[in-house]
């Protein structure tokens, strides 16, 4: 189904309102992470809620340590040899 500029505006609607709403500001270092979660609400909007909790704890995988969440490998360059 191709989508129409109306399913567009209805896009911009919900993204407006998860940020303004929920968000209250977006950063762009986590702007693929806020994304991901505005496709993933948008994609079960026909969902009821306990589906949609259901669906979204059935993908979770192991544990998630704040560590995790927040270190930022850096690759640091090797000084020339010579």
């Amino acid at each position: 189904m191709p989508y129409t500029s109306t399913r567009w505006k209805a896009l911009g609607a919900c993204s407006n309102a998860q940020v303004y709403g929920i968000h209250h500001h977006i950063s762009v270092k986590h702007l693929d992470a806020y994304l991901g979660e505005m496709c993933y609400r948008y994609g079960r909007r026909d969902m009821e809620e306990g589906e949609r909790v259901n669906d979204l704890l059935g993908r979770v995988e192991g544990r998630l340590t704040y560590k995790a969440l927040t270190h930022v490998e850096t690759e640091v360059p090797e000084a020339p040899k010579g």
